[in-house]
């Protein structure tokens, strides 16, 4: 009975990782025809498991409305950001900060320097407060991504991204944020498969 229990279990959350793997190529889809730019961002803004199987347990955070406002107009001038969306997701003592930027334009180095000082900004005035997470507790880890169409394949620029990605900071394109999250939900199913190895309902899920 226990074994059943343990089995079931393990389908249960077999399919529901299935059908968000099926939910994410559906969005790469989309991605690669460049279409529902807004939808997607909206999808993922209700669905933050997209980034990370991890970030499930994040939730939106609207408390730091103000803060993350000021930091995008010291930043972000608005010729240049004009129409990025913010969203910002909140768990225990870590937050994050994605940025879309406006579709059609190509990530260059000025773009990932503004990016880096935006979450320098960020976290300098969360270092300064007290009591800004939902709990009473000080966000103390903050994580960044900017995401875009596209980026300048030039040595500066990857060597930029690496810099960045080494302190939390991440800049994507789509391809590589939905193709991240895709590898990720597809090990975590392979995983299940290998625990539950004489399972057919758990080995022929897909």
């Amino acid at each position: 009975m226990f074994l059943e229990a343990e089995v079931l279990t393990a389908l249960n959350i077999g399919e529901a990782v299935s059908t968000k793997i099926s939910t994410l190529n559906e969005l790469k889809k989309h991605v690669e025809k460049r279409l529902l730019e807004n939808k997607l961002r909206d999808f993922i803004y209700a669905n933050p498991w997209i980034i990370s199987p991890e970030w499930e347990r994040f939730a939106k955070e609207i408390s730091l409305t103000s803060v993350i406002k000021k930091a995008g107009v010291d930043n972000f001038p608005d010729e240049i950001y004009k129409g990025r969306v913010d969203m910002v997701l909140g768990s225990g003592s870590q937050l994050v900060v994605l940025e879309f930027m406006r579709p059609g334009l190509e990530l260059d180095k000025d773009h990932l320097n503004r990016f880096d000082d935006y979450i320098i900004t960020i976290k300098s005035s969360l270092d300064s407060q007290t009591g800004v997470t939902p709990t009473g507790d000080k966000y103390t880890v903050v994580a960044g991504y900017l995401i875009a169409d596209n980026e300048k394949q030039t040595a500066a620029n990857t060597m930029k991204i690496k810099q960045l990605s080494e302190n939390r900071k991440y800049a994507w394109t789509w391809d590589t944020l939905i193709g991240r999250a895709l590898k990720q939900w597809e090990e975590f199913l392979e995983i299940l498969k290998k625990r539950n190895p004489n399972d057919d309902r758990i080995k022929n899920l897909k």
